[in-house]
C-alpha cells in the first residue's frame, strides 16, 4: 500500500532467530545457502523453514514474509500447527530518507570500519578517524543501486502489507522518529496486541 502517495518501507518479523540453529551443515535450515547468497529464497524453501521455527514457544522473523505467497504458506503451516501470527511490524519511512539512510555508508578500506554521510561522518572526508585509511563506497550504497533495489523490493512488500493488514495483525510504528521513539512505539504496540499489562514499552 502506499500511503501520500510516497513509497514507504516495509520492515517486519527476523532471520536472525537462524542463530538457534548450530553451524553443523545438517542442522541448518533449507534457506541458508540463499541467506549468505543475499538473494530471496523460494517460497516453499523460506515456509518451510520459518513454520519449523514456529514451533518453538516464540519466535521473532526479521525479513520475512517478503511476498504475499510466501505469508499465505507461512500462515498455512502455522495453522496446520494449530498456531497462529501474533503480530506483523511495518515500520514507515518516506522513500527520500530511505535512500539517503541506505546510501549514506562509507567503509574503511583498511579495516571495514563504518560511517555515514550525514549521520556519521568521519571528521577528514574521505578518511577513516581510526586508523587514517581511505573510504569508500560500496556499489550496492550508491543511491541509484539503493532506488533500483527499492523497485523491485518494495511493490511485492507492499501486498504482505496489505494482506496482514486485513487479517487484522499489522502493527504501523513512525519509523522516521528518533531511534529510542521508534523503539517505545514498537514496544507500545506489541504490548496492546499482546494484551500486555500497561503495554511492553511502557514504564
Amino acid at each position: 500500500m502506499r500511503e501520500n502517495g510516497s513509497l514507504r518501507r516495509f520492515a517486519f518479523l527476523c532471520l536472525a532467530s537462524l542463530a538457534a540453529c548450530t553451524d553443523a551443515p545438517e542442522d541448518r535450515p533449507a534457506t541458508w545457502g540463499y541467506i549468505h547468497a543475499a538473494v530471496i529464497a523460494p517460497n516453499c524453501a523460506t515456509s518451510s523453514c520459518h513454520s519449523e521455527l514456529a514451533t518453538t514457544a516464540g519466535v521473532v522473523l526479521d525479513g520475512f514474509p517478503r511476498t504475499r505467497a510466501q505469508a499465505e504458506a507461512f500462515d498455512a503451516s502455522l495453522a496446520r500447527r494449530g498456531q497462529r501470527l501474533t503480530a506483523a511490524v511495518y515500520i514507515g519511512v518516506r522513500e527520500a530518507e530511505l535512500i539517503r539512510r541506505l546510501s549514506g555508508r562509507w567503509v574503511c578500506r583498511a579495516n571495514g570500519h563504518l560511517f555515514h554521510a550525514t549521520d556519521g561522518p568521519p571528521k577528514v572526508p574521505g578518511v577513516c578517524d581510526f586508523d587514517g585509511s581511505e573510504l569508500y563506497q560500496r556499489d550496492d550504497d550508491r543511491p541509484e543501486t539503493v532506488r533500483a533495489r527499492l523497485e523491485q523490493q518494495l511493490p511485492p512488500m507492499f501486498d504482505v502489507v496489505d494482506y496482514y493488514r486485513d487479517a487484522g495483525v499489522l502493527l504501523t510504528v513512525d519509523g522516521e522518529q528518533e531511534f529510542d521513539q521508534v523503539k517505545d512505539s514498537l514496544l507500545r504496540a506489541l504490548g496492546d496486541q499482546l494484551h500486555l499489562p500497561g503495554g511492553a514499552g511502557r514504564r
